[in-house]
């Protein structure tokens, strides 16, 4: 390699949107580096269900059922679990290829954020965004642990370029796969799916009103192509979804929405934007959350005119998705839970630096503009701050952190645990876990312990039993009960509780 060639790469590794994105890589990486990452109840069922397509050539045409609404009847697409049974083969069946999957979705919406803003911004609000985005709490986590929701992320920052796109060149086959990946994100999670194309389609509208009807055939097409698993699962059994929504909707009239749940839909709301620049641990509580808040509408409101073409359509496009989604889950009767407004974590920073940018190179010449400018960079100024240290808290304690029974070393103790007790030895197992459901351990039991002891155990009360216990932290009595009356009487050769938290018997039948 020549010296100039050197020169460039190191002066290119070294620039600082590069170092401001590795930033973004190093502090989701504490799992990926210590191997040591949450697998419960939802992990083991997602891998349940890889396990199923693989091994039994099981091809699903729905996902798991949503919960949103308390309705029936509605379901996610199967791609999420097509994509974690690839990473089921590549890695052996081994979680860890799930934490790359949801990993690798969490590199790309960085890189492609970075790709984004450098069409939009100057260099100093390029580096502003992705910083904002690389320490995001709410987006930070999803690069942690395995769950369906995570990888939209990724997929909606591609959106916002296709649709920035569209808006430079008014070019409508942008518009069109920005809509054929909204109605993809199904396979992720249906919540986040169906605002993403109606606000879309409401956008094109505002935007384009000519030849609405044949824009209108081609999304229909367009969004079809992405669900054709549920629509074929629909024509396979005889419109079983759709007559069960239709039952569920008239007999669910009582279910539309009270005033006090638009107020809590609210807080959700609130609580999802101010998740999405939490500054702990300097600053903390809800004062300095409505302040910003406070100053982050105002700079909105007070900017808008300022923004020049065409980012300025580019922020009507996310302040119609904040709308849409709003409109769209206000009849829900239940929690609007952070996962289903995981997108709005980007709408919010970007519309943050744009406002910024637009007050920056005003060069504020009211005094209220520069209070607001002033406060917003001073309050960035501190979130700034509070990633580095947020970064060094994690490399410090949380890299050796066993994390207890929750995380996949202390399942694989218990087993490891239970294993050596028994010799080899087969042996039969009951599980007391507070899910109720015991999916984490079935299948820790089919992968680990097949592939480090060669055998798996029974599931009946006879002969040498283990009866492993993960105590309940809101009812830590509740394995009492279940010990008395699920698990028939045997004689206990002894009891123990082990440093990850579980509690193991042994039993003779």
């Amino acid at each position: 390699m020549s010296t100039e060639l050197k020169f460039r790469l190191i002066k290119y590794i070294t620039s600082p949107l590069i170092v401001v994105i590795f930033f973004g890589i190093a502090i989701r990486s504490v799992e990926i580096i210590n191997r040591n990452y949450l697998f419960g109840f939802d992990q083991g069922w997602n891998y349940e269900f890889a396990r199923e397509i693989v091994e039994t050539k099981h091809f699903r045409l729905i996902g798991a059922e949503a919960s949103f609404g308390g309705f029936r009847g509605v379901f996610h697409g199967p791609g999420y679990y097509y994509l974690l049974a690839f990473f089921y083969i590549l890695f052996y069946g081994d979680p860890y290829g799930g934490l790359i999957y949801m990993y690798t979705f969490g590199i790309l919406s960085l890189v492609l954020s970075a790709y984004l803003a450098k069409k939009i911004f100057l260099n100093t609000f390029t580096l502003l965004y992705i910083f904002l985005i690389g320490i995001c709490g709410a987006l930070i986590s999803q690069s942690r642990f395995l769950w369906p929701p995570h990888p939209v992320t990724a997929i909606f920052v591609f959106i916002q370029i296709l649709i920035y796109k569209f808006i430079k060149h008014k070019q409508s086959k942008y518009i069109l796969l920005a809509l054929f990946f909204s109605a993809m994100i199904y396979h992720f999670h249906l919540a986040l799916s169906i605002p993403l194309v109606i606000s879309i389609m409401i956008f094109y509208w505002l935007n384009s009103r000519t030849q609405i009807l044949k824009f209108l055939g081609k999304s229909f097409m367009v969004v079809s192509l992405a669900w054709l698993p549920g629509l074929l699962f629909e024509i396979r059994h005889r419109l079983f979804i759709t007559n069960l929504w239709s039952y569920e909707m008239s007999s669910g009239l009582s279910r539309i929405t009270t005033f006090r749940y638009w107020i809590e839909h609210g807080r959700d709301y609130w609580y999802n934007f101010a998740e999405s620049f939490r500054f702990q641990p300097f600053i903390h509580g809800i004062f300095w959350q409505l302040l910003f808040t406070t100053l982050y509408v105002t700079a909105v409101i007070i900017s808008y005119k300022q923004i020049k073409e065409p980012v300025r359509s580019f922020v009507k496009y996310h302040i119609c998705l904040i709308l849409i989604t709003f409109m769209f889950f206000i009849f829900i009767n239940n929690t609007i839970w952070n996962y289903y407004l995981t997108n709005l974590h980007i709408a919010y920073i970007f519309i943050l630096c744009v406002i910024v940018s637009a007050l920056w190179q005003k060069v504020s010449k009211t005094q209220v503009e520069k209070v607001i400018i002033s406060g917003l960079l001073v309050y960035i100024l501190v979130f700034s701050i509070s990633g580095i240290a947020e970064m060094h808290r994690m490399y410090t304690s949380e890299i050796a952190d066993i994390g207890g029974g929750a995380k996949i070393k202390g399942k694989k103790e218990l087993l490891d645990f239970i294993y050596e007790d028994a010799g080899g030895k087969s042996f039969n197992i009951k599980i007391f876990t507070p899910p109720i459901y015991t999916y984490a351990f079935d299948y820790m039991f089919h992968w680990y312990g097949r592939s480090k002891y060669g055998y798996e155990p029974g599931n009946d009360e006879k002969n040498l039993t283990y009866i492993i216990i993960e105590p309940d932290s809101a009812k830590p009595w509740s394995h009492l009960g279940w010990l008395e009356t699920v698990i028939k009487p045997g004689e206990v050769e002894w009891e123990k509780s082990l440093k990850n938290g579980f509690i193991v018997q042994k039993r003779m039948y």
